[in-house]
């Protein structure tokens, strides 16, 4: 798939100015809901087994988040404190019980354990006090807070704010991209999608993922942030079962483990990013998203074309256009790089000659090489009196100074192995890590 235009639009045409501050509806965008427990954690997988860290978290928090449990946990030999019987925690047993959960431990407290462990870090904490002051509650942190304690006195007063401070915060999480670019010229204007555009996405995902025997219960988050639109898809995966061992005895523990994909729609270059499993469920992503936020199922293209990885693996030689008759050079003039982890950053970087400037050490290669976004080369035709532009961003975009430029280049792209071969999409260096 390719798009052209010419190089004097500098980009495309038609791209909306995306201002990501409100919601259609002029709403802060649909609530998290609470997690379904046939999607969420092991129990086996969620521990919280630092005294310590119990320890800091101020006792009436702790008992009153622990309260929904305490039959379970008087089965395990914690008995919690009762009020005014002068009674201290039992930092080390109640440690000691959630390192080891078992099978009928409360679904509510291990989606609580899940939301609270993965949150209480300092950036967490910093969400959520920000979070609360604006919503106007408050919370007994002191001069030197925990953020474990910040954690479950927030969840214990508003546990929809929380979780939904999770997911964002999940979105920051290093990931692997790959992309992939619309075919529209001009774009069309994005808009947020409404909460039925949502629902509706769901409801195919969920069919899709109940097919593949993952389960129902997948949702799609949605965020705007930094002129993006950033996508969480929570779903199960295929169910496992782990061998226990219970008061010495083995057993098992059957449960479907959770996951999140994410994925990154770039108005302004009409661009896809993601990050989930395999070719299938990205092809269904790709799919789904283009027919719901654009009513069109091929909005996004869903192989890969274009690599950029003989930049880094072949070097100059990447350049080598002897064997291509009607064109005399090739140089490289202009790269991108895009580091999508926080503090999130896009480079460009210009030059007579690429090349030379990694020759001379002024410029390296990104490690992952996969983090180069563009390329743009300066190409000299027989039959042209003035080189001309072509630019080539991954996976399927390239931009052509004039179309009948393309046949050539395409020839060049494909000799130089700028072109993936049929049986290297699923590894096209397209991604990002």
């Amino acid at each position: 798939m390719m798009i052209r235009a010419t190089q004097s639009q500098g980009g495309r045409t038609g791209a909306q100015t995306f201002q990501p501050q409100l919601w259609p509806d002029g709403s802060d965008g649909p609530a998290v809901p609470a997690r379904n427990a046939s999607t969420g954690p092991s129990p086996a997988g969620r521990r919280f087994s630092d005294p310590d860290t119990l320890s800091r978290i101020r006792p009436e928090s702790l008992l009153a988040w622990l309260h929904p449990a305490r039959d379970y946990l008087a089965r395990r030999g914690m008995v919690l404190p009762g009020d005014g019987n002068g009674q201290a925690v039992d930092y080390a047993r109640l440690a000691g019980v959630l390192m080891e959960p078992t099978a009928d431990m409360p679904g509510e407290l291990v989606e609580s354990l899940h939301v609270i462990l993965e949150i209480a870090e300092p950036a967490g904490m910093d969400a959520i006090l920000e979070a609360t002051a604006a919503s106007g509650l408050t919370l007994a942190v002191g001069s030197d807070p925990a953020p474990a304690d910040v954690a479950v006195q927030a969840w214990l007063l508003d546990r929809a704010l929380v979780e939904r401070l999770h997911v964002s915060l999940e979105l920051t999480r290093p990931r692997s991209f790959q992309y992939f670019a619309a075919e529209a010229d001009p774009l069309p204007a994005f808009v947020l999608p409404q909460a039925e555009q949502v629902a509706a996405l769901e409801a195919r995902l969920n069919d899709w993922y109940d097919a593949r025997k993952r389960g129902r219960g997948a949702r799609v988050f949605v965020f705007p942030q930094h002129g993006e639109c950033w996508f969480l898809v929570r779903h199960g995966m295929p169910c496992r079962r782990e061998g226990t061992m219970e008061d010495g005895q083995p057993g098992s523990v059957f449960y479907r483990p959770q996951k999140h994909d994410v994925l990154v729609y770039d108005p302004a270059r009409g661009e896809m990013r993601l990050n989930c499993c395999g070719k299938s469920e990205r092809a269904e992503f790709l799919k789904a998203f283009g027919l719901h936020l654009f009513r069109d199922e091929r909005f996004f293209p869903g192989t890969a074309k274009y690599t950029l990885a003989p930049l880094v693996n072949d070097g100059r030689n990447c350049l080598a256009c002897l064997d291509v008759p009607g064109i005399e050079r090739v140089v490289l003039k202009e790269v991108e790089f895009f580091f999508p982890v926080k503090p999130r950053e896009r480079v460009t970087r210009k030059s007579d000659d690429i090349f030379a400037l990694l020759e001379k050490g002024r410029v390296e290669w990104p490690k992952p090489p996969g983090a180069i976004t563009r390329a743009t080369f300066e190409i000299k035709f027989t039959a042209a009196k003035k080189a001309r532009r072509v630019t080539i961003l991954p996976s399927n975009k390239a931009l052509y100074g004039r179309d009948d430029d393309s046949l050539l280049v395409e020839r060049w792209l494909a000799a130089r192995k700028f072109i993936v071969e049929e049986t290297d999409h699923e590894d096209a260096t397209g991604l990002v890590e």
